[in-house]
């Protein structure tokens, strides 16, 4: 990319004000190509990258600029997936595989500090290992660099402040995939993430117990134009708020949640029989109808439920649980509804596409 080496010079550039002064130990490892304008370049890299949404530049870049500093630094990226206990089996290493010792980023997890950033032996080797966790769930970042020796607390240093600039920026990037009111993913993001798991289960790169599935969750806060009408669009969004909360305290991590826009929400949970999903959306409801949100105001909200089929276009799954949704709220309200029951109940019919009404 054209970007990356005004990238590269000024990320190091940023970090010069760590150098401690009268350390010729340090000054002989390291050196900083110093741009005229370093902090202008900086902003300009990281903006184009932004735009381009093109976050493994920016980690390649990572790597790169602790190379530029430490000539000879040998770096990895590992991919740690959330949904299954890392093994070295499952990690996903990018960069020189066959030079990662075997079960390192493994024996490194371990060992990491809470600082996010913890260097260690293996095998007699010099190894600092800088752990980033994404913002919102989803695959750890596992960054494992080789030195030739041990780096000093001043070289430690240096290495955190850059690992910081990338953390800010990943959090930057995922900024753009997230609602600003509520945190959750954006509605833009579903059918991605959607596809990514019937993908992942048609290859059969995750597993479930047999008679299980994943499972669609989209619920809407029954009568809020009304509440919102009433008590004032601060009131609404403090609800959409609390909601949120209360989804991301109930549900584990590894539980997708999106804001599907307005009122609705929507979750993404795997490995679930339909009686186990029709449970958990009855936990939900029976804990959003105890919310106390504001001004004694409470709420409830309906639900529609539907296994994830993986014949089926990502679209049409989201339909699914919209249309069992629709039937929870045309039928009395504060209710879960189950898409394959309706089906079986001759509530609904298959060829039938989602109604556009509006329930309030």
């Amino acid at each position: 990319m054209d970007n990356e080496e005004p990238l590269s010079q000024a990320l190091e550039a940023t970090l010069i004000e760590s150098l401690p002064e009268n350390d010729p130990a340090l000054a002989a490892r390291v050196s900083f190509p110093s741009p005229d304008n370093p902090r202008h370049a900086l902003v300009a890299a990281l903006a184009t990258l932004t735009r381009q949404r093109d976050e493994l530049a920016l980690q390649e870049e990572f790597i790169k600029s602790a190379q530029l500093i430490w000539p000879g630094v040998a770096g990895w990226l590992v991919k740690v997936p959330i949904d299954s206990y890392p093994t070295h089996e499952n990690l996903i290493v990018l960069g020189d595989a066959g030079r990662l010792p075997p079960n390192l980023a493994v024996t490194g997890l371990q060992l990491r500090s809470p600082e996010a950033l913890s260097q260690f032996h293996y095998e007699a080797r010099d190894f600092v290992l800088a752990h980033i966790a994404r913002p919102h769930g989803g695959e750890e970042d596992l960054f494992v660099f080789e030195f030739d020796h041990t780096l000093s607390d001043h070289e430690m240093a240096l290495l955190r402040d850059l690992l910081q600039i990338f953390k800010n920026h990943v959090l930057l990037l995922a900024s753009h995939d997230h609602d600003g009111l509520t945190g959750l993913i954006c509605h833009t993001q579903l059918q991605n993430r959607l596809t990514d798991q019937i993908t992942a289960r048609l290859h059969g790169r995750r597993f479930r117990q047999e008679g299980n599935a994943d499972y669609i969750i989209v619920l809407s806060l029954d009568l809020f134009r009304y509440i919102n009408e009433r008590h004032g669009h601060q009131v609404g969004e403090a609800m959409l708020k609390r909601t949120a909360d209360y989804l991301r305290e109930t549900l584990h991590e590894d539980d997708l949640i999106f804001r599907l826009g307005g009122k609705e929400f929507a979750i993404l949970i795997q490995d679930l029989n339909p009686q186990e999903a029709r449970d958990l959306s009855e936990r939900l409801r029976l804990g959003l109808a105890d919310l106390d949100f504001s001004q004694d105001i409470r709420a409830t909200a309906s639900f529609g439920v539907t296994p994830l089929d993986c014949t089926a276009l990502p679209q049409d799954n989201l339909n699914h649980a919209r249309r069992a949704l629709e039937y929870a709220k045309a039928h009395g309200r504060n209710q879960v509804q189950l898409y394959t029951a309706l089906l079986t109940q001759g509530q609904l019919e298959m060829e039938n596409g989602p109604k556009a009404i509006e329930l309030f």
